[in-house]
């Protein structure tokens, strides 16, 4: 019987920090989703930045 109940709890455990993985996976994946979006703007504005800096 305490077998059963430890091996049960190892198992729950062991589920929670998959599901933990997976949510901090998904997470970065996320952010670096993210990250790549704001070098994308940032590099627009140093362009257009740039540009106006270049007309005058």
């Amino acid at each position: 019987v305490y077998k059963k109940k430890v091996y049960g709890k190892l198992g729950d455990i062991s589920l929670k920090m998959t599901e933990q993985e997976k949510e901090f996976e998904r997470k970065t994946a996320q952010y670096e989703q993210e990250k790549k979006h704001l070098q994308r703007l940032l590099q627009d504005k140093q362009e257009t930045l740039n540009e106006v800096l270049e007309q005058n």
